[in-house]
């Protein structure tokens, strides 16, 4: 029996590391969308005056309900593709629409809400991704006819969001990786930044994305499909000038602290022969905190004031049937 099992072992081949990357054949053509949903609800809050804490009883109820969704519909045609890393990739954008809705219910009132669209100007347009041979960076510029600048085309990403969590080195099934820093940042900004309007009080902000996920190579089946499973923490975090004058205890001004906390996990499937993401869906549940702090330099008592609500996450996406080349790289 001993005998026999070594025999099919030296039978069986060994499997080499696989490569996971983005390289898509020339002449590819495919579509994809993704939807990136995040909710807020519920709301407790706290406050410290002259360093000391002020009895819930003082304060009022307030409840804040939020919703914003960021669909993103494109054609992907590669117009070149070579053996050394070069890569030509355009990409029409059919939708690139955000909505957001919701309500901020304080002592029982409606005091506001909102529910708006905003589009993008890059919805119908085509950006062309150029990426020379020997190098990792994507140069973009428009893909059609009209010049007309519309976004800064150097915050765009080439890669959408499952190509961005492959791993840099070939690896074997069972095999774990680490995701950090900037490849992290398209999870809350599917394709870069797509230039949607921005509002009043969202002028000049630079949001701070960190985290780290942990992804792994689950299986690699017959067909080249390999599955990729993730988990770990998103953060993200932006500050602005906090305007306290309508605040009843207090006045001046002050920092204004926004923070997200998720914990996140989800599956990316991957095919190696079409060197392309298939799907990805990942979701997370956490906080989301809003940290006021009037100017310490002020006279007067300090103030600081902390609003924790709970929230959702989730970002999924898929990879289309391919379509006609001449169709995906028509535009506007």
């Amino acid at each position: 029996m001993l005998r026999k099992l070594l025999t099919l072992g030296f039978l069986i081949p060994l499997l080499d590391p696989t490569e996971l990357s983005f390289a898509p054949a020339a002449d590819a053509t495919w579509t994809t969308s993704f939807d990136l949903e995040t909710t807020l609800g519920g709301g407790e809050l706290t406050v410290t005056m002259g360093g000391q804490d002020v009895p819930p009883m003082y304060l009022p109820k307030i409840e804040i309900t939020s919703e914003e969704t960021t669909r993103i519909a494109t054609h992907e045609t590669v117009e070149a593709a070579g053996d050394d890393g070069a890569l030509i990739l355009l990409r029409r954008f059919d939708v690139a629409r955000r909505a957001r809705s919701g309500e901020l219910v304080q002592a029982g009132e409606v005091a506001d809400s909102w529910n708006e669209t905003e589009d993008s100007p890059l919805e119908l347009r085509t950006v062309k991704f150029t990426r020379r041979a020997g190098e990792s960076e994507f140069t973009a510029a428009l893909g059609d006819d009209d010049e007309t600048p519309i976004v800064t085309l150097t915050e765009l990403s080439a890669l959408l969001p499952g190509a961005l969590l492959l791993p840099d080195e070939a690896v074997e099934v069972g095999d774990s990786w680490t995701l950090e820093g900037q490849r992290l940042v398209d999870l809350f900004d599917p394709a870069g930044d797509l230039g949607f309007p921005e509002r009043e009080d969202e002028q000049g902000i630079e949001r701070t994305t960190d985290g780290k996920l942990i992804a792994k190579l689950e299986r690699l089946d017959a067909q080249g499909l390999a599955t990729i499973t993730l988990e770990g923490v998103l953060t993200q975090e932006w500050k602005r000038e906090a305007d306290l004058t309508q605040v009843p205890v207090t006045d001046g001004t002050g920092e204004e602290v926004n923070s997200y906390e998720l914990e996140v996990a989800g599956t990316l499937l991957f095919d190696v022969e079409q060197g392309r993401s298939r799907s990805l869906d990942l979701e997370g549940t956490g906080t989301f905190t809003v940290r006021t702090v009037r100017d310490p330099d002020l006279p007067g008592a300090t103030y600081e004031s902390l609003m924790v609500m709970d929230a959702t996450y989730r970002l999924a996406g898929e990879t289309g049937t391919p379509v006609e080349a001449t169709e995906a790289g028509s535009s506007k």
